[in-house]
């Protein structure tokens, strides 16, 4: 069974965790979740970037870089 926490990890990521290494560092996810995780992370990012470059600022500090990282870091560990 899901739990709140879970559902939650998948659609607002950044809203359960601090940086983006927390979801690679975390046991409680397979890496194929870790991955679908960063990669929600990753379109939630991109839309504030994009929200940015129309002048609606939420004042959030963008995490894309890191997000980006931490999806190469997953995908290569799962390809090898």
């Amino acid at each position: 069974m899901t739990s709140d926490l879970e559902i939650k990890a998948f659609a607002t990521p950044e809203a359960i965790f601090k940086e983006p290494d927390d979801v690679t560092k975390s046991v409680r996810f397979t890496t194929e979740d870790k991955i679908k995780i960063l990669e929600s992370w990753r379109e939630n990012e991109e839309a504030l970037v994009r929200a940015g470059g129309e002048g609606l600022d939420g004042g959030e500090r963008p995490h894309l870089r890191a997000v980006l990282k931490e999806l190469d870091r997953l995908k290569a560990k799962e390809n090898r």
